[in-house]
């Protein structure tokens, strides 16, 4: 099997089909017991609930295995980010830190530095985990779970239908650039001026979804999900498929930094499949007035499309259609792959 997450044929197939959603915790009768909220383990669903008394806890899981410096921070982000956009309050991570044996003690350090940097720009605290050297692999695998709460009953989800708009936050790529430019500076270097370079390096700035997931959840949207593997394609379907809706978007209207299309032009990566960590996709009724809010905020948005009936995923571009297909890999592993090569 290639590297990246798995295909979504082989997600359903093998990984969900095998998980018992009747299964609930032993707990002695007549006791206040916790209880899953929600459908469960499924596609685009990256945030899970558990509902106790009057509160509701929430918990996500992100590795991290790609051979970059930047490993802890991209780990914890993405972890906390689907909390958010879950429509929880993040506040803490649990940390798991895999190293091969000739990795030095310095290299620990290094990665909890830059673990603690990323926690405290989130205002979350490592709340524990675990450290490891083992020959079990080759280069640093960092996992983080992020862990969230909600105060009060968390309220039932609105349900998303036909006719709704989808607005996105910021731009696509932008962690997958980031972490190219971190990757493979010296090469981009011969080809682009410094500053494109340093200007993509300092995407990493905006990988927090925090401030968006926040002023959607008062705006009150019916979904979010934080865009991510796949890229912006690979999210649109992931949203249509977990809200059981159609999706029809203008690619014109995808925005896009003009360091990503360079940068992906020039290393041969698709920038709509490429790692999106840093946008946040919203289903709403009143797009162009939340991508307004969200402005007014200090946050790019932009209106780029709408639910429609049945299940179809099309995307145009002037005269041209495209119809959506399950996501593949991330073009990221395929860039660092060549690239190592």
């Amino acid at each position: 099997m290639k590297t990246g997450k798995v295909s979504e044929s082989v997600l359903v197939r093998s990984v969900l089909r095998e998980i018992d959603k009747s299964v609930q915790s032993r707990y002695e009768q007549g006791r206040i017991m916790p209880r899953i909220n929600g459908k469960g383990a499924g596609i685009g669903t990256d945030c899970a609930f558990l509902m106790y008394g009057g509160s509701c806890a929430a918990f996500s899981v992100q590795p991290f295995c790609l051979n970059s410096d930047t490993g802890a921070g991209h780990a914890i982000l993405a972890a906390v980010n689907n909390v958010a956009a879950g429509g929880a309050q993040p506040v803490g991570i649990l940390l798991s830190v895999l190293l091969p044996p000739d990795r030095d003690e310095k290299v620990i350090r290094d990665i909890m530095k830059q673990a603690q940097v990323t926690c405290k720009q989130c205002s979350v605290q490592i709340m524990g985990g675990h450290t490891e050297i083992t020959d079990g692999v080759t280069r640093p695998m960092i996992t983080a779970v992020g862990i969230g709460w909600e105060q009060g009953k968390k309220p039932p989800p609105q349900k998303s239908r036909s006719g709704q708009d989808i607005v996105v936050s910021k731009w696509i790529g932008l962690e997958g650039t980031s972490l190219i430019a971190h990757g493979f500076e010296k090469k981009l270097s011969g080809r682009f001026p410094a500053e494109l370079v340093e200007m993509a390096k300092g995407y990493g700035r905006y990988l927090s979804i925090l401030p968006e997931a926040a002023c959607a959840a008062k705006a009150g949207v019916t979904a979010m999900h934080d865009a991510r593997n796949g890229g912006i394609f690979g999210a649109l379907w992931e949203l249509s498929e977990r809200e059981g809706v159609g999706i029809k978007v203008d690619l014109k209207k995808i925005p896009v930094k003009q360091e990503t299309i360079e940068i992906c032009e020039w290393i041969d990566a698709n920038p709509y499949e490429l790692l999106a960590g840093g946008m946040l996709l919203m289903l709403t009724d009143c797009g162009e007035e939340l991508a307004d809010t969200l402005k007014t905020a200090g946050i790019a948005a932009t209106v780029i499309g709408q639910t429609t009936e049945g299940r179809d995923r099309i995307v145009v571009s002037g005269e041209e259609i495209r119809f959506l297909t399950p996501p593949g890999r991330d073009e990221i592993y395929r860039v660092f792959e060549k690239e190592s090569s």
